[in-house]
């Protein structure tokens, strides 16, 4: 991985994976650069400004006191630039009834419902208004001048400017919106940082430095998810899928878990893939290894081995070896 097109940001290839595994492989890197911060400080301002894009793309704000906070933000922001459209749209109009006047053909083009063109609009009507208006500001801007094409302009560039700052503070960004694309490319550009900084630094032994990205994340097959939506999310690993999944549960073997999350990672056998969460269900604490056979997990009775997640807003990875 390191010694490939040592003048191209490398991390490029992530952009063809979907956000799940993006955000496995980002959070495998955090987790392993804050494993060895303590004999490694040089990595501190490496996780920090990893940690911040990170919490940008994928956290979500599950108390309600802090998404309250945000969405009291988020209003007063856009109400301020919404009447700072309004201003400039009056101006246009000041200026449009001045010179052409309100009988005019481009005056009611322009406000056919007279004042009540701007005034009234709605967060989800307010694109509709504003662009209609730039559109009928931009024909006229002989006539109307073209301060008043800048005014307008700079109004809806103030008023986008903040919608975009809301989409952001809502809870789980979509691979979809320009915003999350827009982080995702300085994340990109944080990778590289980290892996030129760590290279330079363990310069000796450059192969080591695999530790801090595990690239096979991101090429193993899509796990399957659990049905129940509403609870913890669950994997589960069949003896038959191990030519697809890599990884098997069947009698006489021994499997090595380790959590490599900062939640409590759930485990146990089952009978199927989509088994419910059992109330007396094992779990590995952040960072506990273990080793158990498959005897010890029912088998051969249970074909399953099922990974659950109690807490459905945050992530947890799991190392599994079979033996």
């Amino acid at each position: 991985m390191f010694a490939k097109r040592a003048f191209e940001n490398i991390f490029i290839f992530l952009l063809k994976f979907g956000r799940t595994k993006s955000q496995i492989f980002i959070y495998l890197h955090l987790q392993a650069m804050k494993s060895v911060v303590a004999t490694k400080p040089f990595l501190i301002p490496l996780i920090s400004a990893t940690q911040l894009l990170y919490d940008s793309l994928f956290t979500s704000t599950s108390d309600r006191r802090s998404k309250t906070g945000q969405r009291i933000a988020e209003t007063k922001e856009a109400i301020v630039a919404k009447k700072g459209f309004i201003k400039a749209a009056q101006a246009v109009y000041k200026r449009a009834a001045d010179k052409l006047g309100e009988s005019s053909a481009i005056f009611i083009e322009l406000f056919p419902n007279g004042k009540a063109t701007f005034n009234k609009f709605t967060i989800e009507t307010a694109n509709l208004v504003m662009d209609s208006l730039l559109t009928g500001v931009e024909k006229y801007k002989v006539q109307l001048g073209d301060d008043m094409l800048l005014l307008i302009q700079n109004s809806i560039s103030v008023y986008n400017d903040i919608r975009d700052l809301q989409i952001g503070l809502k809870s789980n960004l979509r691979e979809n919106t320009p915003l999350y694309k827009k982080i995702f490319k300085k994340m990109i550009a944080q990778l590289e940082i980290n892996r030129l900084t760590i290279c330079l630094q363990d310069n000796l032994d450059p192969e080591s430095n695999y530790f801090y990205y595990e690239e096979s994340v991101l090429y193993v097959p899509s796990t399957h998810k659990g049905k129940d939506y509403h609870g913890p999310w669950m994997v589960g690993v069949q003896p038959d899928s191990q030519e697809d999944s890599k990884l098997s549960f069947a009698e006489g073997q021994k499997i090595t878990l380790k959590n490599m999350s900062d939640k409590n990672a759930y485990y146990w056998g089952a009978l199927t893939a989509t088994e419910l969460m059992s109330p007396s269900c094992l779990f590995l604490l952040p960072g506990q290894e273990i080793t158990i056979t498959a005897e010890q997990l029912g088998a051969p009775g249970n074909k399953f081995l099922i990974f659950g997640n109690k807490d459905a807003t945050s992530i947890i990875v799991i190392k599994v070896i079979i033996k």
